[in-house]
């Protein structure tokens, strides 16, 4: 009898042992897992404001040399996008996607390709919607194109220019919930490309020659056709800026950054209300 007591007194501890030990196990999981049921309701962080910029060299970063080319590209904080999300940066979290290409037009297949780059990927409209798509959400579309469209071979009046320019941002305006996304169609900018310089000196004459005039027209040209399409926001370049390189077409690095901070400004008081 006393080691039946024995075995049952041992059982009972035991078995007390092992209901104890359970609890403990199962607090430790369950506290981890209410910790983390907590971290899932906090305050999610501030939505990132997004934005594509969308042009030819002097969105690139095309840095003018006396020469006109081969060059490189102004690297960041240079250059106008970079410039602008610095500033904006500063109080938004903002991220600037640069597609920017050379002898990009607003919807003109170049003459002929370069290298493997056929003539057809110049045309900036046949590439717009795809680049919206690979990089949405977008929030901001900023475009400036039509300095390449005001080459005498283009045969192009300032009012074809703008014309084709707004078409463009129309185009950007539609990508509603494009390529079976929830995102919403972005705000659209357009930027009235800065005037020329006078090209006769330079190496690039033989491209631009004659296009000064007809560049000072763009304003009023872009000016006129944003009547017809409300929603769209415009910005003169040529407010504050020309094209002061040294071959007459490309940017001076203190453009960009006059130029970047016009834009941010706009976008940030836009946002803003």
């Amino acid at each position: 009898m006393l080691l039946d007591l024995i075995s049952d007194k041992t059982r009972r501890i035991f078995s007390s042992f092992i209901i104890i030990t359970c609890a403990i196990l199962l607090g430790s999981l369950i506290a981890p897992a209410e910790a983390n049921a907590g971290h899932s309701h906090a305050e999610p962080s501030a939505k990132q404001q997004r934005m594509l910029a969308y042009g030819d060299s002097n969105t690139w970063g095309w840095i003018p040399t006396s020469e006109g080319y081969p060059t490189q590209r102004y690297q960041a904080p240079a250059g106008w996008p970079n410039v602008m999300a610095s500033i904006l940066n500063q109080t938004t979290d903002t991220k600037v996607i640069i597609d920017g290409l050379v002898s990009r037009t607003v919807n003109l297949d170049a003459g002929q390709p370069v290298g493997d780059i056929p003539a057809a990927a110049f045309n900036g409209s046949k590439h717009l919607a795809a680049t919206m798509a690979i990089n949405a959400p977008l929030d901001w579309v900023i475009i400036m194109l039509g300095t390449n469209d005001l080459a005498p071979a283009y045969q192009r009046s300032p009012n074809d220019i703008a014309e084709a320019a707004f078409a463009l941002a129309e185009m950007a305006r539609r990508q509603n919930n494009s390529l079976y996304t929830t995102y919403s169609a972005p705000n659209v900018l357009v930027i009235t490309p800065p005037p020329i310089s006078n090209t006769d000196k330079t190496p690039l004459h033989g491209i631009f020659g004659g296009a000064q005039a007809p560049s000072e027209k763009l304003v009023a040209a872009f000016a006129k056709t944003a009547q017809q399409h409300p929603g769209i926001h415009l910005i003169n370049a040529g407010d504050v800026i020309y094209a002061d390189g040294i071959d007459g077409i490309h940017l001076s690095r203190a453009s960009h950054q006059k130029l970047g901070k016009t834009i941010a400004a706009y976008i940030a008081q836009q946002s803003a209300k």
